[in-house]
Order: structure tokens, then C-alpha cells, then sequence
């Protein structure tokens, strides 16, 4: 094993580590690759105490994302991807990658979950909120939102067009290996 490897798996470790005691995961730096995928499986948990549900596990352009999920499992998990300068990917069950459409901004069609690629649209920047709550921030400044705290099925579920982490703004995060 390469000495890249091995710093590699043990920033994936110390990652882990931080995020389940709370601390920030962008303070640990990282010596993998800027779009390596971590070890770790997060679930993103309402105000209303709900998952983040990726519909068919990813892959979709409508209907991407649901908040009514009472369980995690393998659907109520996404990976965190490092991906440089304090930002992050949020990759689906079968491997794609949520999408804030044009960057955010928007309350209806505003999320897709079938990118392959890390790019700037599918980057969001965490911003950790204390007690293990957080706001993913988008692109272009908007906050990824889950509509009316949580509970939904429709198309808007999630939305992009806050501009404020307020409540509904505010995920409990809990990763594991």
C-alpha cells in the first residue's frame, strides 16, 4: 500500500471520527483526492424528524427526493465527498450525485440526483450549525430547504430557495463507516 493510500484512508478515519463526535468535518484536512469518496454514510434528518429519502436510490431529474422517511436505510444514506475548498458532494445509494439546478434558487424542479461528476452545481458547502445540526449551502448562496420542515413526497420536498439557514434550512447529520 502507497503512502498516498494510506493518508488517504487515515483522513477517511479522522473524518469519521469528527463527525460522529460533532466536530466540523471541513476542519480535518485531507490527503485523498478532492473527489475521493469517504468511508463514511450520512443521513440527513428533518426538523420534523424525518430522512432525506434519494427516490430509487438516485438517478432521477423529477420526483428526486423525498422527506417523509421514519428509517434510514440504504436510500436515507448519502456519501460525503470531500471536494475541495470547504465544499462537499452528496452522493446517492447507486452513486450519483444531488444537483442544485442552476446553483439554487428555486421551489419546484430545483434538485436532481443523476450526475456521474462532481461539478460546481453538484458542490455544497456545510456549514455546521452546532448539537449536530447543519445547512448545506448551494453554489450560488441559496440553502438546500425541506418544505414545511419535512413529511413530504411531492416534487419540492427539498427546494433551494432560501437564502438564511432558518429552521427547515437545518439538518441533523449522522454518519457512520
Amino acid at each position: 500500500m502507497n503512502l498516498r493510500t494510506r493518508l488517504g484512508r487515515a483522513a477517511r478515519l479522522i473524518a469519521g471520527a469528527a463527525a460522529i463526535t460533532g466536530l466540523s468535518l471541513m476542519s480535518v484536512a485531507t490527503a485523498s483526492s478532492a473527489q475521493a469518496v469517504t468511508s463514511l454514510h450520512c443521513t440527513l434528518q428533518t426538523a420534523s424528524f424525518n430522512y432525506v429519502t434519494a427516490v430509487d436510490g438516485g438517478g432521477r431529474t423529477t420526483d428526486v427526493l423525498h422527506t417523509n422517511a421514519t428509517q434510514a436505510f440504504d436510500w436515507e444514506k448519502f456519501g460525503w465527498v470531500e471536494a475541495g475548498g470547504g465544499k462537499i458532494g452528496l452522493q446517492t445509494f447507486n452513486g450519483h450525485y444531488l444537483t442544485a439546478v442552476e446553483g439554487g434558487g428555486f421551489t419546484r424542479n430545483s434538485v436532481r440526483s443523476n450526475e456521474t461528476q462532481l461539478r460546481d452545481w453538484e458542490k455544497f458547502t456545510p456549514i455546521s450549525l452546532g448539537a449536530g445540526r447543519w445547512a448545506f449551502k448551494t453554489v450560488n448562496g441559496h440553502y438546500l430547504s425541506s418544505f414545511l420542515g419535512g413529511g413530504q413526497t411531492a416534487d419540492g420536498a427539498i427546494n433551494t430557495a432560501a437564502t438564511f439557514p432558518g429552521f427547515w434550512e437545518q439538518y441533523r447529520v449522522s454518519c457512520t463507516n
